[in-house]
């Protein structure tokens, strides 16, 4: 931390390749920490994102996905995947995630035994020392003090933590809307003057408040677990998700989790959102079973298959060949007898097989669940998720045409890098909507971002290719 930013120093890279049975296996499993975790077993469905990394929940200890995004109809091509890990236990998708990717996981929960984390002695290794104690070189003397002062009654280091940890979400406010100018010292800003901010603001001034303790501590970047759907027993986790807390070592134990920023979770009830569940329920299965499958999901059913007898996979696929020869001879039979009109049923079902070749009910959910919250949403209140559902909608409409955006462009920027003429201003007045609503805590306009999106689309529904 050099007192406005974090950065990675890891190094010793070390490529994580997949075993004989196409799983990717933990090089920290042989570690004594946490083995007495609680192991969870887990599939995730990733859309891109604008990063490499991979997610999982706690410590991993086997991965099995076809993270280079290519063909995964063989078994060969599952081997094909590797992953990149370093001395932050960070893990790296070499291939990167242009291409939605799934991957199946099992982890362990780092397990919070008090007694023992009480317990836990000051004592650490040269490498945690070194990276995980370290201050920037002109750090506001201030908090120093305000750490001592938090933790005077505090005796050992989980102790310690829990103080801090409680103290801030206690004193200091949650919010995207940062007012004033942090100056040089955005953190020093934030603790005495603000006294409001948004998790990165929470998990800094934690992070580096332990560390002036001695305590090693280090902040991490993820996703909160989203939004429950009791339908289908996931989570939806969406971009604004994204969150940071702090992990704090203890020898023994390693790093264990604490998040400082205060709660801020809003759920929606009603019909209209009970129905946007089901929307997402059925779009993951679609994708899960249709437009996803492939080895791995064939796997899955032989192994499901094979709890069966055997007599009964026999019954079935006998009563499959019965029920397809049946259908040719019906057909035949119909066409026969409606003469030229019998040639329409085949024309139906080679019409059924281009939508869903180019995935036409996938597109007509998203867009039914899109309106769905759209007219769900309560008018003139804040919401920042349901701002950044329509912006990506508004990215992705824009990506089908050739005008994509890159990782290094600001929404404004990307904004202002729109040249065509008959899209131009339909784009700048959506994305600063869209920017006052997340960013900004101003209430999201979505009537009107609903018809700045009709105008883009209605605007490339003219133009061939947006990109020449």
């Amino acid at each position: 931390f050099d007192g406005k930013r974090w950065s990675s120093g890891a190094v010793s890279p070390k490529r994580l390749e997949p075993g004989a049975d196409g799983w990717i296996h933990s090089p920290q499993t042989a570690k004594k920490e946490n083995t007495l975790g609680q192991a969870v077993r887990y599939t995730v469905f990733l859309e891109p994102v604008a990063t490499d990394a991979i997610f999982v929940p706690g410590r991993f200890l086997s991965l099995q996905g076809n993270f280079s995004g290519g063909a995964a109809n063989s078994f060969a091509a599952l081997q094909r995947n590797y992953l990149v890990t370093d001395t932050t236990d960070t893990l790296k998708n070499p291939f990167r995630n242009f291409a939605s990717i799934r991957y199946f996981g099992i982890s362990r929960l780092p397990p919070r035994n008090v007694a023992k984390l009480r317990a836990a002695p000051m004592v650490y290794s040269n490498d945690i020392a070194s990276t995980y104690l370290q201050l920037p070189a002109r750090l506001d003397r201030r908090i120093p003090e305000l750490a001592r002062e938090i933790t005077k009654n505090s005796r050992t280091p989980f102790d310690k933590a829990l103080r801090i940890e409680s103290y801030l979400r206690a004193s200091y406010a949650y919010t995207l809307n940062l007012t004033g100018k942090p100056g040089q010292d955005p953190l020093a800003h934030f603790l005495f003057e603000a006294r409001a901010g948004h998790c990165e603001y929470f998990a800094s001034a934690m992070a580096i408040m332990l560390r002036t303790l001695g305590i090693p501590s280090r902040e991490v970047n993820g996703f909160l677990p989203g939004e429950y759907n009791d339908l289908a027993g996931d989570y939806i986790v969406r971009a604004s998700d994204a969150h940071s807390w702090v992990e704090v070592y203890f020898p023994g134990d390693g790093w264990q989790v604490f998040d400082p920023t205060p709660s801020n979770i809003e759920n929606g009830n009603g019909f209209l959102t009970r129905l946007g569940l089901y929307i997402d329920w059925l779009q993951i299965t679609w994708n899960e079973w249709v437009i996803g499958y492939d080895f791995a999901h064939q796997v899955a059913l032989a192994q499901s298959l094979q709890r069966s007898s055997r007599n009964w996979g026999e019954s079935a696929r006998a009563w499959f060949e019965q029920k397809q020869q049946e259908g040719k001879r019906w057909l035949q039979s119909w066409q026969i007898r409606h003469g030229a009109l019998g040639y329409l049923l085949p024309a139906a079902l080679v019409l059924l097989l281009l939508a869903l070749r180019y995935k036409v009910p996938s597109e007509l959910a998203r867009r039914v669940r899109l309106f769905l919250r759209i007219h769900a949403a309560k008018s003139g209140s804040s919401d920042p998720k349901l701002a950044s559902k329509l912006y990506g909608e508004l990215l992705r409409i824009l990506a089908r045409r050739g005008l994509l955006r890159e990782e290094t462009q600001t929404p404004l920027e990307f904004a202002a890098a729109v040249k065509v003429p008959q899209l131009a201003p339909a784009v700048e007045e959506f994305t600063q909507l869209y920017v006052d609503a997340r960013f900004g805590g101003a209430p999201c306009d979505t009537t009107r971002l609903g018809q700045l999106l009709e105008q883009v689309r209605a605007a490339l529904r003219g133009r061939p290719n947006a990109s020449n």
